[in-house]
């Protein structure tokens, strides 16, 4: 895994002091939470230990892909985009990412999508997949706009917050 640039981000490996700032942006906020499978952290002691697994991963999966966005003017934490799955053999992962909420709708996820999706191409992957609960339609914005085409929608995969089940968007891009 490599840092990456586009025109306004740096994409990095994640660093154990990041966390504070994680904490901050984006784990402790229920409203950013509420689409994905992990619960709001209650103190930033949950997301060091959680950055602490992150950054073990660098060194146990030479395959790992995460990355930390940051505005490359001002070196702001925005978010995370990553590799959630892989099938090295097959040559498939699925993506996956969070934004602070006060970082919506400024093209910044599609931006990074773009550049992780591009250099997984070149990594070797053929088929990159990524997901959002169907209510979720900013996510599926970011996927359409960061050129990945539509697959299917899956009934009743996850459980959301209120313990309701909910249908799960596939988007995808292919290559070779």
């Amino acid at each position: 895994m490599k840092n990456l640039k586009t025109e306004r981000l740096i994409l990095r490996k994640v660093k154990i002091d990041d966390y504070k700032t994680i904490y901050d942006t984006w784990t402790s906020d229920f409203d950013v939470s509420m689409y994905v499978s992990w619960y709001v952290h209650k103190s930033p002691r949950v997301t060091k230990k959680l950055v602490e697994y992150w950054c073990n991963e660098y060194k146990n999966d030479k395959k790992c892909y995460r990355w930390i966005v940051e505005l490359k003017k001002s070196h702001t934490i925005i978010g995370m985009i990553d590799v959630v799955r892989k099938n090295i053999e097959y040559k498939t992962c699925e993506m996956g990412y969070v934004y602070g909420k006060k970082y919506w709708g400024n093209g910044y996820g599609t931006e990074a999508l773009k550049v992780v999706i591009d250099y997984l191409h070149n990594e070797g992957f053929v088929v990159i997949t990524a997901g959002h609960m169907v209510e979720n339609v900013g996510s599926g914005r970011v996927m359409e706009k960061a050129g990945m085409t539509y697959e299917a929608t899956l009934h009743s995969r996850v459980i959301d917050k209120n313990n309701k089940r909910e249908d799960v968007a596939i988007y995808y891009s292919q290559r070779g």
